[in-house]
């Protein structure tokens, strides 16, 4: 969906009460993005076939399954796909699980502006994190069109934008 390098598409999964007031929550903390609700892994999966979030953001606890389960089947589609999660609980045990299957960041979750605020915070982040190597590699290829049939003895050089 990205219309313009300065929107955010945040696709959110959760059960639908939670999904809308995060939703709600971070449109309201940060007016780049724009989030679309998924109420599961199966319709998180769907969404990535027709949409082209920015960042995955999921409740640990889905009412089908877990949300190490969505991440497992995002990185199989989008391996470099950022994938934030949120814990109701808190959990330890849930971080560490999130960790180890390569959750792009972890969040222990409460309802709220402030927590809507500092999620916003961590998407922008490891959206920017993720788009800069994508943006530089959309360069390289550029710039190849032109290096690739340079006569001998011409030089293109580059240098990465800020």
């Amino acid at each position: 969906m990205n219309a313009t390098p300065a929107t955010i598409h945040v696709l959110h999964t959760a059960d639908p009460a939670v999904a809308d007031r995060v939703a709600s929550g971070l449109e309201r903390a940060d007016d780049r993005f724009t989030v679309e609700v998924a109420t599961g892994v199966d319709d998180a999966v769907a969404s990535l076939h027709t949409d082209d979030p920015d960042c995955v953001v999921s409740m640990y606890a889905l009412p089908d399954r877990t949300g190490i389960e969505l991440l497992e089947a995002v990185r199989e589609s989008r391996p470099h796909l950022p994938v934030v999660l949120l814990a109701a609980d808190g959990s330890e045990a849930v971080a560490s699980n999130a960790i180890a299957a390569g959750v792009t960041d972890y969040l222990p979750w409460r309802d709220g502006a402030e927590a809507c605020a500092t999620l916003a915070d961590r998407i922008a982040t490891a959206v920017a994190t993720h788009r800069s190597p994508v943006e530089l590699e959309a360069d390289r290829e550029r710039l190849s069109t032109f290096v690739e049939p340079s006569p001998p003895g011409v030089t293109v050089s580059a240098t990465s934008r800020p």
